[in-house]
């Protein structure tokens, strides 16, 4: 859903209208990162009774991620750097640390089981689900491959629901920054340093 109401999105690139209460920054963050959320949740099929791990919380896909499945009822353990961690709890999951023995820092937080697991970044929560006991059908990748662990493939309609709940205020869009198209080497460089926390819009020039 790019910035102009009604314009082409990059999903499946076909137009899509920006509810009310959405603003044009806001739309443009939608698209793919919400869309893969949706996707992959789709696939885990979560609900009040499930404690899902979310590989890569904090970034792009995971915003989405950690507050659908909040939305869904879900408790959400979310694995993010340390310095991550507060912004990780206001996204409404409860924080873990990267690196050696992520698998026995879940159990420490005394979450009981862990029924489902989303792997935003490569394979490596894929293999602390398992170790923790995490079914293969209950796994889901959406930027690595592994035998028995579904991945995401898309989810219909998930645009348009996704910014009905932004419009109802229920799922929020961090804005981490803009820039104007002439500054998007500066826009680029935040992005790729993978500290934002939080979405980087480029604003074009409106239509002469």
């Amino acid at each position: 859903m790019p910035s102009a109401r009604g314009a082409r999105g990059a999903a499946g690139h076909l137009a899509h209208h920006t509810p009310d209460g959405v603003d044009d920054r806001t739309a443009a963050t939608l698209s793919i990162a919400g869309s893969t959320a949706s996707a992959a949740l789709d696939v885990l099929g979560l609900g009040p009774e499930d404690t899902v791990l979310i590989g890569g919380a904090g970034g792009g896909v995971g915003v989405f991620a950690v507050q659908r499945a909040r939305i869904a009822g879900a408790r959400v353990i979310g694995t993010g750097s340390p310095s991550s961690a507060e912004y990780l709890r206001s996204l409404g999951a409860e924080p873990v640390a990267y690196g050696e023995g992520p698998a026995d820092r879940v159990r420490g937080l005394g979450v009981g089981t862990v029924t489902a697991a989303l792997d935003l970044h490569g394979t490596d929560t894929v293999h602390v689900a398992r170790e923790l006991k995490v079914p293969d059908d209950r796994i889901c990748t959406i930027a690595g491959q592994v035998d028995g662990v579904p991945a995401a493939n898309g989810a219909p309609g998930a645009l348009e629901d996704i910014a009905r709940l932004v419009a109802a205020g229920r799922l929020r869009v961090p804005i981490a920054a803009t820039h104007p198209v002439e500054d998007i080497r500066a826009a680029v460089e935040l992005q790729a340093a993978r500290h934002v926390r939080g979405k980087v819009v480029i604003d074009l020039p409106p239509r002469p």
